[in-house]
């Protein structure tokens, strides 16, 4: 916990590569990988070149230490255009090449002619002459060479003038990025604020939304339970329906069985029943006959009487029938 507090996560994923503090002590705490490659390779590339600067001065040193032991004064002109082609490696201008052999000519020139007036005036010999030229001739070599250094050097401090702008420049502008990254690490910092918040207020969502789906876990398992019961007492009320399908059966089967036999039952009735009726038509039939032979008799006697009567005077007719019926 202290350690997150004292390095932020943007810090670790992002380290800074230096700032204002290691620019001006020339200290750097964190590099990326690449970069250490690129500076360990930098360095050998120093060393390497270095060493070879150093080889070649040394061997430069040998040539002008031999050069110089081998040059005499019949070859002063060759030694001149010699010395004019080693000077072109230190990469010197145009114009100062120039002013180089002017001045270097008008210094032979001035030699020279101190070198006729001391021949004519004086009473030196010629091995005397000759070992004065050669050492006129070393001093001038020596004057050429540390002129020509010279130059050399202006041209690489006028390169270091150059790199150290260059560098000022760099540094500007790593100074403005610097500020504008840490106006941007601000701005995400408080980006990063923005989204705990959101995150502390979805946590507290979550927390509820787990309440409430414990809630309904514990809801659903007494559901779940109920829901199992019920599966139960389907079961058995299936079971009791399959019962009741076959005592139905049954006792439909058993009603068929004695509706048939009720039905023969009714049947037998029906058929006895009907012959008695058909016995009782019979009778009533010959009943109905002998009444109607009985009536017809009637009506003939009546159409007797009638007659009878009809042939009788009234008052004896009266009479008649009064002792016939009362």
């Amino acid at each position: 916990m202290e350690d997150a507090e004292e390095q932020h996560w943007v810090e670790e994923l992002f380290p800074p590569h230096f700032n204002v503090e290691d620019l001006l002590g020339g200290k750097s705490h964190h590099f990326l990988i690449s970069e250490k490659l690129a500076s360990d390779r930098a360095k050998r590339v120093e060393e390497i070149y270095s060493v070879a600067v150093k080889q070649f001065q040394e061997e430069q040193k040998l040539k002008q230490k031999e050069y110089i032991s081998k040059m005499t004064v019949r070859e002063y002109k060759m030694d001149l255009c010699q010395t004019e082609k080693d000077s072109k490696g230190w990469q010197n201008t145009a114009e100062e090449k120039r002013a180089i052999n002017c001045k270097r000519s008008d210094m032979l020139t001035s030699v020279e002619e101190g070198i006729k007036e001391i021949e004519n005036h004086c009473i030196w010999t010629d091995q005397e002459l000759a070992l004065l030229r050669q050492a006129m001739f070393r001093k001038d070599l020596e004057g050429h060479f540390l002129k020509t250094q010279l130059l050399a050097m202006k041209t690489e401090l006028e390169n270091l003038k150059a790199k150290y702008k260059n560098l000022e420049d760099d540094l500007e502008t790593k100074d403005r990025k610097l500020s504008e990254s840490k106006q941007e690490m601000h701005c995400r910092t408080v980006h990063l604020e923005q989204i705990e918040r959101e995150n502390l207020k979805k946590d507290f969502e979550l927390q509820t939304l787990k309440k409430d789906l414990q809630e309904r876990s514990a809801s659903m398992r007494v559901l779940n339970k109920e829901l199992r019961q019920i599966k139960i007492q389907i079961q058995d009320l299936h079971f009791k329906n399959k019962e009741l399908a076959q005592e139905l059966k049954k006792l439909k089967q058993q009603h068929e069985s004695e509706k048939l036999k009720m039905m023969e039952d009714v049947k037998i009735q029906y058929s006895l029943k009907v012959k008695k009726l058909q016995k009782e038509v019979e009778t009533i039939k010959i009943e109905l006959n002998t009444e109607k032979l009985q009536h017809a008799r009637h009506i003939s006697a009546l159409e007797v009487l009638r007659k009878h009567f009809a042939s009788l005077p009234l008052s004896n007719a009266v009479d008649e029938f009064r002792r016939s019926f009362f």
